[in-house]
């Protein structure tokens, strides 16, 4: 302007801003990269166009026409610091796998017309932004992982990108990006995958002017941890939207997209800890995968309203949502998988309908830790192989389960576990099931009649345990292939049903009836042949007076197996071929006095409080074998053992030539003769015997 005094008057014109048309960035030779401490190496994509001359800011320069020329490779006189200014045209940058650790800032973008971005600054990690400036990006195609891993990068960028098909990775693992993202774009971007993935700080708003012609926005956000921004794009191309916001954990902005295109929104809100906004789109027809889409949104509980009609997956769709309970009508005529669905979803207690599941494979889980949920379902069951889990952990739950067309569920373990309020009927077709295990443990309610077809099923395994108000009939078609019934009854405390089983396959019965305590019924088992493990079987079931017909030629222990029993006095008749200890069996077995007979007892290697406390127990049991008796301590204490039945002991004992065994605690005397030359002969090889001394 032209002054004259105090005043001024404008000339024909004023110069403008001047725009510095030259590339500039700072480098540091000394920072790690492909040449040594000294040098620094410009590198570009191959085949790319370069026509211009670089100042290396040591006052040496050269002309590059060529993208591997020689003279891209600088050396200096000294490391250190140095800005280089490219002035003329290049297509593309390309520092990935190159000096991308030296480059340490971009000082001016300049007028250079870029044709590509891709990778030019991947790996930059601590390039920072000083420029005022706009680089000129009318002409680049593709910006496909730019900035990638540009982990200090923090500066905002106004473009204008018509021909740009891809923003795929753009700022992928700018860890500190949080500056505003102007793009001007058009309808030939196809892809924001991955954008602004990894960028832990970045909160900031972003324009992208038209996404028409976007496919797929597939973890565009994801980890994006402090993000919360609206989201205004244009979804009506979009096929995927596949962990967009996954653990986004500050997000919480309504959805409103046009989604016509759309088959994938799974994983979409997962771990979005703070989401509790409104989530909609327009069209879901077309969706065939929704898993885990909003697993861990801790305080999500909006309305969903989707069309499910082509979905597939529903796995883990709203795991560990504990804030949820929200009314659900799906239609389930493509879904393939369910479990997981509603897994710990602890505030759940709304209608939940899922219709036409005839495809549906497995229901593992799906109400899963649902402590709250109190509601009727009803599935179709025809295309499933296992409910494993379905109610585990229900607390409150005591509704009316329908599963029609159940004939191939195999899998039917931990179903009601630990579902204390369960007691309605359960009229299933069981016709495939393999196993029960654990079905109805810790239902301590639980009291309904069982008839269950059990052609196929091998696992009994704690299938009522701790069913404390169990006293219903059970009754089982068939029972040939059942291996196990351990801890089957196990502290049903008041149960008192016969129980009827082919165990012509069974090994196990450990524990079956430990602590029954009220259970005194018949058991009749057709083949007990392959039975290893009688372990604590009617273990404290106190009033227990049933007679035992047990083959036990493959049995390997009695431990306990009548322990606590108070009133059985039955006679036992066993074969002890493979057995190794008899530990507690009959022990607090206070009116036992019936015949006991173990043959063929030579493995057994202890008899630890077998008989104690059998207040009036007085039989012969010379004919225990104790070739491999190590321990017979506390044997008889609190027994009525009497003398004759202690003399015919000590003399058949003394015969095996057995050393070094504690026998105790008898109140029994023996007599003169044989007996005490026997006993002294044992104690002569190193037992130890406390009784009551010789008559």
């Amino acid at each position: 302007m032209n002054v004259i005094g105090n005043s001024y008057r404008p000339l024909e014109f004023e110069i403008p801003n001047l725009i510095d048309p030259l590339f500039k960035m700072t480098i540091d030779t000394t920072k790690p990269g492909v040449t040594n401490n000294q040098s620094f190496e410009l590198a570009f994509a191959a085949s790319s166009s370069v026509n211009l001359t670089v100042d290396w800011g040591d006052g040496n320069s050269d002309v590059i026409t060529t993208y591997n020329q020689a003279e891209l490779l600088h050396g200096y006189a000294s490391s250190g610091t140095y800005q280089v200014t490219l002035s003329g045209s290049f297509d593309s940058l390309y520092f990935y796998n190159n000096d991308s650790q030296k480059l340490m800032s971009i000082d001016n973008w300049g007028t250079n017309k870029w044709q590509d971005g891709r990778l030019a600054f991947r790996g930059c990690v601590n390039m920072v932004g000083t420029y005022t400036d706009n680089p000129d990006f009318s002409e680049i195609i593709s910006m496909n992982q730019m900035f990638y891993d540009c982990l200090v990068f923090n500066s905002p960028l106004t473009i204008d990108i018509p021909l740009c098909t891809t923003l795929a990775g753009t700022f992928d693992d700018c860890a500190l990006l949080n500056s505003a993202i102007n793009i001007t774009s058009s309808n030939v971007l196809t892809t924001t995958a991955q954008m602004f993935f990894n960028c832990d700080n970045f909160n900031s708003a972003i324009t992208i002017s038209d996404t028409s012609g976007v496919d797929t926005m597939v973890q565009m956000f994801e980890k994006c941890f402090a993000f919360n921004q609206p989201i205004n794009f244009d979804t009506s191309s979009v096929t995927t939207l596949w962990r967009m916001f996954s653990r986004c954990t500050n997000f919480n902005q309504p959805i409103n997209f046009v989604t016509p295109n759309l088959t994938r929104t799974d994983q979409m809100f997962e771990y979005t800890s703070n989401l509790n906004s409104s989530i909609t789109f327009s069209d879901t027809s077309n969706v065939t995968r929704m898993d885990y889409m909003f697993r861990n949104s801790t305080v999500f509980n909006q309305a969903i309203n989707f069309d499910t009609a082509s979905a597939t997956h529903f796995i883990g769709m709203f795991y560990a949502c504990t804030n949820f309970n929200q009314t659900i009508n799906f239609n389930g005529a493509s879904l393939t998988r369910i479990d997981s669905m509603f897994y710990n979803c602890s505030s759940l207690n709304s209608s939940v309908a899922v219709t036409n599941t005839t495809n549906c494979t497995t229901f593992l889980r799906m109400f899963r830790g649902c402590t709250n949920f109190n509601q009727p379902v009803t599935f179709d069951l025809t295309s499933s192989t296992s409910v494993q889990e379905m109610f585990y952990l229900c607390s409150n739950f005591n509704s009316l389960v329908t599963l029609n067309n159940s004939s191939s569920v195999s899998v039917w373990q931990q179903m009601f576990r630990t579902c204390p309020n369960f007691n309605q009927p359960v009229n299933f077709d069981t016709s495939g099931a393999t196993t029960f295990y654990l079905m109805f443990q810790n239902c301590s309610t639980f009291n309904q009649a069982i008839n269950f077809n059990t052609a196929n099923c091998t696992s009994m395994s704690t299938m009522f345990q701790n069913c404390f108000a169990l006293n219903s009939s059970i009754t089982f078609s068939d029972t040939s292939n059942v291996t196990t019934t351990l801890s089957m009854f196990s502290s049903c405390t008041i149960f008192n049903q016969p129980i009827t089983m082919n165990t012509s396959s069974l090994n196990s019965t450990s524990s079956m009836f430990l602590n029954c305590r009220a259970f005194d019924s018949a058991v009749t088992f057709t083949d007990t042949s392959n039975v290893i493990n009688f372990r604590n079987m009617f273990s404290g079931c106190f009033v227990f007076n049933q007679p035992i017909n047990f083959n036990t030629s493959s049995a390997t222990t009695f431990q306990a197996m009548f322990y606590q029993c108070r009133l059985f006095d039955q006679t036992i008749n066993f074969i002890g071929t493979n057995v190794t200890t008899l530990t507690q069996m009959f022990r607090n077995c206070y009116v036992l006095n019936s015949p006991v007979t173990i043959s063929s007892t030579s493995n057994v290697t202890s008899m630890t409080y077998m008989f104690n406390n059998t207040y009036v127990f007085d039989q012969d049991i010379s004919g225990l074998d104790i070739t491999s008796l190590t321990a017979a301590t506390y044997m008889f204490t609190g027994s009525g053992f009497g003398t004759a039945n202690y003399d015919l002991l000590l003399v058949a004992w003394d015969a095996y030539g057995t050393s070094s065994v504690s026998l105790s605690t008898l109140s029994a005397q023996y007599n003169a003769g044989a007996p005490a030359t026997a006993r002294a002969n044992m104690v002569s090889r190193g037992w130890t015997i406390t009784d009551g001394g010789q008559v």
